[in-house]
């Protein structure tokens, strides 16, 4: 199975995964980033702020970035 390191850059603050996931595709590493993303919006909704300008980058294990998915885009927002 592929590795695949999820790369976090929330606000101030990067974080690299260095041992990554095996998963079975870059659609399953896609929906590990979502809910990875969605779990720290969660936390940040608890301290009363939010910020959708962050992002999880997903790389190959040969350090190629594969997609990159944006806050913003792991939820919907409606009034």
């Amino acid at each position: 199975m592929p590795v695949f390191c999820l790369h976090i850059y929330h606000r101030d603050m990067s974080a690299r995964d260095e041992e990554g996931l095996e998963l079975a595709s870059l659609e399953a590493a896609r929906n590990e980033a979502i809910a990875g993303a969605r779990g720290i919006m969660r936390d940040d909704l608890r301290n009363g702020r939010l910020s959708l300008g962050s992002r999880i980058e997903i790389e190959d294990s040969s350090g190629r970035v594969l997609a990159t998915v944006p806050f913003r885009e792991a939820i919907t927002v409606s009034s």
